[in-house]
């Protein structure tokens, strides 16, 4: 083997192991990646985390690191853990980091650099309310899935797609406001949730399955769609076709349609 070949070897093996160096902050582990930066990679267990504030940065070796992902699962099952300050340099959220952490019951992003939530990141967690800051452009399926407690949702204006089961089984969710720049709405996305007033915007043109499955108190669906298409007739519990009121743009249209013409009562929205 000649000298050239030994010092790419060599090399290699030192981005290699610069790349899985990991170290302790605190309560707190990060993992080095292949960037040059770092992501939250774990805790200490049996450590009382509290209400936890991430660092943009972190010192390592004599070195600054900008802290820009939550790594996957990096606190899942934490109990410890009531709240958490996601700061302005994260830039994803990995799969799962926050999952079942009953007691995390505020979180607060910064956003700004912040652009995926992955899967079932928040999921079966104890928020209450959560804003999504309008740098997130994606969120994964079950990102807040079976969270108990949560009564509130605030979507950022970076995203066009609500993921698959984004807040099924949330049974104290009970409002939701879809903004305008959504252009699609995943399978189960509000499936037994406890919605009461359903409002979608114009741009909506994909409506996923058994979207609103599961809520019976639905009392008022209001569609802002101009030129609706056919949805699937199980968006809506039978109960509600028989019971809510749907308003809408065109009452000719939309009773035409499959699914949207199941609602026995269907009105022309009045606008000022």
């Amino acid at each position: 083997m000649n000298k050239r070949t030994l010092f790419l070897l060599g090399m290699i093996m030192i981005s290699f192991g610069r790349a899985c160096a990991s170290f302790y902050v605190g309560n707190i582990s990060y993992s080095i990646t292949t960037n040059g930066d770092v992501r939250v990679a774990g805790y200490k267990s049996g450590k009382p985390l509290g209400n936890m504030n991430i660092p943009s940065t972190v010192r390592y070796n004599g070195r600054t690191y900008s802290v820009t992902s939550i790594g996957s699962q990096a606190f899942y099952g934490c109990k410890t853990i009531e709240s958490v300050s996601i700061p302005a340099s994260v830039t994803t959220i990995e799969a799962g980091a926050f999952n079942w952490c009953s007691n995390l019951v505020s979180v607060s992003m910064a956003g700004g650099a912040l652009r995926k939530i992955s899967g079932s990141a928040f999921a079966n967690s104890g928020i209450k309310t959560i804003v999504i800051p309008s740098s997130v452009t994606v969120m994964e399926g079950n990102v807040f899935a079976k969270c108990k407690q949560l009564t509130s949702v605030t979507l950022g204006t970076g995203l066009t797609a609500i993921p698959s089961d984004m807040c099924s089984g949330c049974s104290n969710l009970t409002e939701i406001k879809i903004p305008s720049n959504i252009r699609s709405i995943g399978d189960r996305a509000f499936q037994d949730c406890n919605l009461m007033t359903i409002e979608i915007p114009s741009g909506v043109r994909s409506i996923g399955w058994e979207v609103f499955k599961g809520n019976h108190n639905i009392r008022k669906v209001i569609s802002n769609i101009v030129d609706p298409k056919s949805i699937s007739a199980n968006n809506f519990e039978q109960e509600i076709y028989n019971k809510a009121v749907l308003y809408v743009r065109s009452e000719s249209a939309y009773s035409k349609l499959d699914g949207w013409g199941s609602f026995r009562v269907i009105r022309h929205i009045i606008t000022e």
